[in-house]
């Protein structure tokens, strides 16, 4: 007997779902082993050949324990890519865990995700921009991901991350995969691999193209970011970084959407006023900080929305001045180490250089 002549006579067809008085009638009939190999539910076929097709299976590829924190590498389904017909292939994501790291009671890991730019990669962007320095500075007890996008390509483009909850897929892909014995033995007390354990707070970062992921991520991630910080970096998708601060505006304070814009000039200085003005407009304040140092400290810490012009070059904005550090200083994450960078917060902060801009 046919598979669409036995659902016929249960009153099916074979692109119907059956109910649950149906389906019983069917296994009766010997039809379960059918439904559950695939007709029911097609979604699971069309998942199934998906994750066929990407042909990875996601893993820990390296555990490298240095003196300030362990730099783990691994490939994920979930990655960025490869996606649909981009020639994208890499599915590397770093993720760095400072030793001074500990899991809160709650058992939620905040984590900063970085957006690197053009023509770069992850190894290399944690490397020229000092992300492991300046996290490990700032002493927040949050620990930085860097997933590979188009990788040394002009391309901004996205990938999974602009499918519908793919952001959601991919932490929750990483957090299962830093279930690892050896992610665990390399972290020691800094250990994130308690079973557990869930994400909490998330931050995001891009520098220069990565704008255009932390925007897919903010439309369709499925996961709630509070924070991003943008380096040089509003290029385009205004609209979207709109609407995420301002869909909170009269939200308390602790649960508002936090934005850092740092801008050069050009068209970043372009786009940069017009969504000062766009958010003002919708009754979000606004603090811009034309030459760096105006703003306090604890002005950094609580305003919702922040532009800071600097004369900084393109290249070095996330680091020069120890901006993606100033950044986590101020963040909502929760902190557990004393800082005296709070120290006079109500006057104009104090930049300080760094001297040695690479490693």
């Amino acid at each position: 007997m046919s598979t669409n002549h036995l659902l016929s006579k249960h009153g099916l067809s074979s692109n119907q779902t059956p109910d649950r008085r149906a389906f019983m009638r069917m296994a009766t009939a010997g039809l379960g082993g059918l439904l559950l190999s695939g007709l029911w539910p097609q979604q699971a076929q069309a998942r199934r050949k998906k994750k066929k097709a990407s042909g990875i299976k996601s893993r820990v590829v390296e555990v490298k324990r240095g003196k300030l924190g362990t730099t783990i590498t691994l490939e994920l389904a979930t990655a960025p890519f490869p996606w649909g017909s981009k020639p994208y292939k890499d599915a590397t994501t770093l993720v760095y865990v400072p030793h001074h790291y500990r899991l809160p009671k709650n058992r939620k890991i905040d984590i900063i995700v970085h957006f690197h730019g053009h023509s770069t990669n992850v190894r290399q962007a944690i490397k020229d921009h000092m992300l492991r320095e300046q996290l490990i500075e700032s002493k927040q007890n949050a620990i930085l991901v860097l997933p590979q996008g188009p990788l040394n390509s002009r391309d901004g483009n996205a990938g999974k991350f602009g499918d519908d909850k793919g952001f959601l897929r991919f932490l929750t892909d990483m957090r299962k995969t830093l279930q690892d014995r050896k992610v665990r033995k390399a972290t020691g007390k800094a250990n994130i691999s308690h079973k557990g354990a869930r994400i909490g707070r998330v931050a995001l970062s891009a520098h220069s193209g990565g704008y255009h992921a932390a925007a897919k991520v903010l439309r369709h991630g499925g996961f709630e970011v509070k924070e991003v910080y943008l380096f040089d970096a509003l290029y385009g998708d205004r609209a979207q970084f709109l609407r995420w601060v301002v869909e909170t505006r009269k939200a308390k304070f602790k649960d508002r959407h936090k934005l850092i814009c740092y801008y050069t000039g050009g068209k970043v200085g372009e786009q940069s006023h017009k969504l000062m003005k766009e958010l003002g407009a919708q009754g979000v304040e606004v603090l811009h900080e034309t030459k760096e140092g105006q703003l306090s400290r604890s002005e950094l810490t609580t305003g919702n929305a922040i532009f800071i012009r600097t004369r900084v070059g393109h290249t070095n904005v996330t680091l020069q001045n120890n901006a993606l550090r100033d950044c986590l200083f101020a963040s909502g994450f929760k902190r557990r180490l004393h800082s005296k960078w709070f120290r006079d917060s109500d006057k104009p902060r104090k930049i300080d250089k760094r001297k040695d801009k690479r490693r």
